[in-house]
């Protein structure tokens, strides 16, 4: 993976193609671990952020666990259509009229030429005053983008666990998670959820679950930060002064290689993110379910200016984030890395990440001698600044005219650029060249090598089926003027969502940066987000009165377990769902044809006799 120095920094970031922009080569590392493929039974569904599950382009690695916003969706939102307007010509631009003007032919000893000098492309162009749309989305997209990783960790996590067996035809689960301890119903070893043998017609991987607990789960809406320390320092090596985040499923022969090793911290990180964690959770919970925990929050863009979608504004006009419209830019956990600025190292300790900005700068210097800003992980991937580094002279052009943009290599940012309004000449007369003989004919220019404007078109005056009328000829530019919606939809329809990524860093996510998904990774087995085993203390009181002279009170404490079994576990296996197929014609909360019944307690039925409370047996 080529590097370039902290020397010389010439080029986007730290981490790069193989060359830069003047194609020299740069000197690189020797390699990178980026994915992983577990030789043994895995354990946690987060390790399925190694497998390739996402299939669009402009989305990242590892989507399984983790939870940074797509810049392809709003916030508020999981899924959306893709953005393809283009422009939408102003009616002073009168299209019509000035193709009809700049288009004509000009006869010459060989035939006829067309020349055509209003510059817009036939295939999208109407010539009328409406939107003008890419017809090339739809080939990428289908038009409709998704959000991956919320999608799939609300599938993955919430729906399915690794035992950790992977042996077939046994009809018994051996797990390899010490954690996961077999299930006894009524102190009888060789009973379980369901007692066929393993068989394509009744597989057991449906219904081991059943047959199973996990022998001191962690509830994630714990807000006890020394329960907080204790899981996350659960992988510290005896005598060890970090602790590890394995992404890979081997040890590294460097475990501090930032390219190829883990993520780490110190006890003293440790402390400062469990600290976070608390309180993400105090400030998002309660936790409904796994998913809900690693997610991110669908939050309204309401700034203190109203309900804004920021695509629309140029980025130095965009608002403050607030407390409320932050949680949707990353899940509690990574915003909690975030806080306690775990993957800061080399940018600036001043930055706010919880309530993250669009950088200042990207670079520092001119194109002669710059530098990026940054560290460790990259450089500012966007900045305030409009190009992404300082433009570079073309080789090929002898004494390069400064204000000639044809001079000269330019990298201009198109993220964060807002609508525009385009308002420009063709040929724009701010761009100077050196005039030659002919510009001296044409009285433009007094000397050769004179600094002169962009000459006008030369069109003829009138014309007689699209050829020259009258033979006079005249100087005309091309007006144009729409709003432009090219850059502002260019990466999507929430590129405000990059400011996910802490300090916007262009090499996130690589092994020596830690993610949501390192960290929850190995406690996922233990995870849970409801308690399974409480104590229930009860009081009851009977105070003096005429009739009764004796004040009496009582009490009672019962510890309770919930287990995978229904309260009548005759009528439905633990991995069923209840009665199904649910058939109640008539409302009365029984279902029809069987003798089960469930309270209408609401009252919702038509029948007089809602809502009875007598028993049913069976």
């Amino acid at each position: 993976m080529p590097r370039v120095s902290y020397l010389n920094q010439g080029c986007v970031g730290l981490y790069h193609d193989f060359v830069n922009y003047e194609g020299k080569a740069q000197a690189g590392a020797r390699g990178a671990i980026l994915f992983g493929v577990s030789r043994d039974p895995m354990l946690s569904m987060i390790n399925f952020r190694h497998a390739n599950l996402n299939y669009y382009l402009q989305s990242s690695a590892y989507q399984v666990g983790n939870s940074y916003a797509s810049t392809q969706v709003g916030r508020y939102k999981t899924w959306g259509r893709v953005r393809r307007i283009d422009f939408q010509p102003h009616a002073d631009m009168n299209p019509v009229g000035q193709d009809s003007r700049f288009t004509f032919v000009v006869p010459t000893p060989y035939g006829d030429v067309r020349v055509r000098l209003f510059p817009w492309d036939l295939n999208n162009w109407n010539f009328e005053l409406g939107t003008v749309r890419n017809t090339n989305s739809e080939f990428n997209h289908q038009n409709v983008v998704l959000e991956q990783n919320f999608y799939l960790n609300q599938a993955l996590l919430d729906g399915y666990f690794l035992s950790g067996d992977d042996r077939s035809g046994t009809s018994e689960v051996q797990s390899a998670n010490p954690r996961l301890v077999k299930y006894y119903r009524q102190d009888k070893q060789d009973q379980s959820s369901d007692s066929s043998s393993s068989s394509s017609s009744s597989p057991n991987y449906q219904t081991n679950a059943g047959d199973l607990l996990v022998d001191g789960a962690f509830n994630v809406n714990s807000t006890s930060l020394e329960a907080w320390i204790s899981q996350l320092t659960s992988l510290k090596e005896k005598g060890s002064a970090k602790t590890y985040f394995p992404r890979t499923f081997s040890e590294p022969a460097n475990k501090d290689d930032i390219l190829a090793g883990w993520a780490s911290l110190t006890d003293e990180e440790v402390d400062l993110l469990a600290r976070k964690i608390v309180e993400e959770v105090k400030l998002r919970g309660p936790f409904l379910s796994f998913s809900d925990f690693v997610n991110r929050r669908l939050s309204r863009m309401t700034f203190p200016s109203g309900n804004i979608s920021l695509a629309w504004l140029p980025k130095e006009q965009w608002p403050g984030e607030t407390r409320d419209t932050v949680l949707g830019l990353r899940g509690p956990v990574q915003a909690a890395i975030a806080k306690a600025k775990i993957n800061n190292k080399g940018f600036s300790a001043a930055t706010n990440l919880a309530l993250p900005t669009v950088p200042t700068r990207r670079w520092n210097g001119d194109s002669n001698n710059y530098t990026f800003v940054g560290g460790q992980f990259g450089a500012h991937a966007v900045s305030l600044q409009n190009t992404s580094r300082p433009r570079t002279a073309n080789p090929n052009v002898w004494r390069p005219i400064p204000n000639n943009s044809n001079h000269w290599y330019l990298f201009p940012q198109s993220w964060g650029s807002g609508v525009e309004l385009v308002d420009r000449t063709v040929p724009d007369p701010n761009n100077k060249i050196r005039a030659t003989q002919g510009h001296i004919d044409q009285k433009l220019a007094n000397a050769r090598g004179q600094l002169i404007g962009s000459p006008p078109y030369m069109v003829p005056v009138g014309t007689e089926k699209n050829r020259p009328g009258i033979g006079a000829w005249e100087n005309a530019r091309v007006r144009v003027r729409m709003e432009s919606y090219t850059n502002a939809f260019e990466h999507g329809e929430a590129p405000d969502a990059i400011l996910g990524v802490e300090n916007v860093a262009s090499a996130s996510q690589i092994p020596g940066w830690l993610t949501q998904a390192d960290v929850l990774a190995p406690l996922a087995p233990s995870l849970t987000a409801r308690s399974d085993t409480f104590t229930i203390r009860v009081m009851g009181e009977s105070p003096a009165s005429e009739d009764n002279q004796l004040a009496s009170r009582s009490w009672i404490e019962v510890t309770v377990q919930r287990v995978p079994d229904y309260v009548k576990a005759s009528l439905d296996a633990p991995h069923h769902r209840p009665h199904e197929p649910f058939e109640d014609r008539n409302f009365d909360g029984i279902w029809n044809d069987r003798d089960e019944y469930w309270l209408d307690l609401n009252q919702n039925s038509r029948e007089s006799i809602s809502g009875r409370l007598q028993d049913i047996s069976n």
